[in-house]
């Protein structure tokens, strides 16, 4: 019906979902994805699908399913300009999207021992002791927090600066490569 009906579809797919869902999950790759036209977004993979905060998270994912035909991935929430650079370079520009992932306000994510870890201002998320991505900080530290979004443009523009992208490529990430996968289910933009 998807295909009949030429709708695109939207897959965020978790650790968990990876797990118990990985048999499922091969039914991406690319020697699967024949004449389908879903287009499918993976935000925040590891190996085949999860999050991609840290470098240790990255897995296989891009050599997986780099090859994939219907395939765009959008880079919500993510501040790693490492794993930008690898998704540019396995995918290419024509097939990442500009994803914000609002509204998120003062927070600066880090990783530690590849496990990421959301700075946030102290009180500002309520009790957060007992989630072990998340961990306050104040005083100097908490003033100096800038918006997430902030942080998730200066990745990409790391990312963009070390993979060679030219203005054309910037402009279909963050418009153009969405405006096409709209345009392409019939709907329009």
């Amino acid at each position: 019906m998807v295909k009949r009906l030429r709708m695109s579809t939207l897959f965020e797919v978790t650790d968990v979902d990876r797990l118990i869902y990985e048999e499922q999950l091969q039914d991406f790759l690319p020697q699967k994805m024949i004449d389908i036209h879903t287009h499918v977004w993976i935000d925040r993979f590891k190996a085949h699908a999860g999050r991609a905060y840290c470098q240790e998270d990255v897995g296989d994912a891009f050599e997986v399913l780099k090859d994939t035909r219907n395939m765009v991935f959008d880079f919500a929430a993510n501040t790693n300009a490492w794993v930008f650079e690898r998704l540019i370079r396995a995918v290419g520009p024509k097939r990442v999207l500009f994803g914000s992932d609002l509204p998120i306000l003062r927070i600066r994510r880090i990783c530690e021992d590849g496990t990421y870890i959301n700075l946030v201002p102290e009180g500002m998320y309520g009790d957060v002791s007992g989630d072990k991505n998340m961990r306050e900080v104040a005083n100097d530290e908490a003033i100096k927090l800038t918006f997430f979004m902030y942080e998730e443009l200066l990745a990409f523009k790391r990312a963009a600066r070390a993979t060679g992208l030219t203005v054309t490529d910037i402009e279909d990430i963050f418009y153009n490569n969405a405006e096409a996968l709209l345009a392409s289910t019939g709907k329009g933009a």
